[in-house]
């Protein structure tokens, strides 16, 4: 319960909260570090494939062509490897595929929180509660200051709202309302 309690109040925070403003340019840095962390990336996967090739290669040509044949293996044991070996090849393709995949498109890291792991204690409410406080006192001295503007007073009524419909419970929520039914006031 107190779980849901404070998801809740974490999600009422955000959806107060306008987006944050972004740095002119900021989108295009970000993109251009992500271009080049995955060339970086693909670079290391070629290195690592061309170096495993290279061994394999060169096993191959220090020890020969395998001859199946002349080991004295019966024809249905040699009928069992090749089906084996086809096997194998065809897993391995399907590795190559999903590396691939992997590379031209890497997963998103997502966290996932045990519910176990993360009990929320008072302590951790009574913060949460505090900084809702200060989130509505915020936006209601927002309020206030768009008020003072006589052209502007529609706006203020509709922050007033929004603090007292997503803060009901803090002294801010409460005069944020109490704002709302003082209509001289607009």
């Amino acid at each position: 319960m107190e779980i849901d309690r404070l998801r809740e109040l974490l999600l009422q925070a955000d959806d107060a909260c306008p987006p944050p403003a972004v740095a002119a340019g900021l989108t295009a840095r970000v993109l251009l570090a992500s271009r080049r962390i995955n060339l970086r990336r693909a670079a290391m996967v070629m290195l690592i494939g061309l170096a495993a090739g290279g061994v394999a290669i060169s096993t191959i040509l220090r020890k020969g062509p395998v001859k199946i044949a002349s080991s004295g293996l019966s024809s249905e044991r040699v009928a069992e490897i090749r089906a084996e070996l086809a096997s194998l090849d065809a897993d391995a393709d399907r590795h190559h595929r999903s590396a691939e995949e992997y590379r031209l498109h890497p997963p998103h890291a997502v966290q996932q929180i045990d519910a176990a792991e993360f009990a929320p204690n008072d302590d951790v409410l009574q913060r949460v509660d505090e900084q809702r406080e200060r989130a509505a006192l915020t936006l209601l001295h927002w309020a206030d200051h768009t008020a003072a503007e006589p052209v502007n007073h529609d706006h203020a009524r509709e922050i007033y709202s929004q603090v007292a419909r997503l803060f009901p419970d803090t002294s801010a929520g409460r005069i944020a309302a109490s704002h709302l039914t003082q209509t001289e006031r607009f």
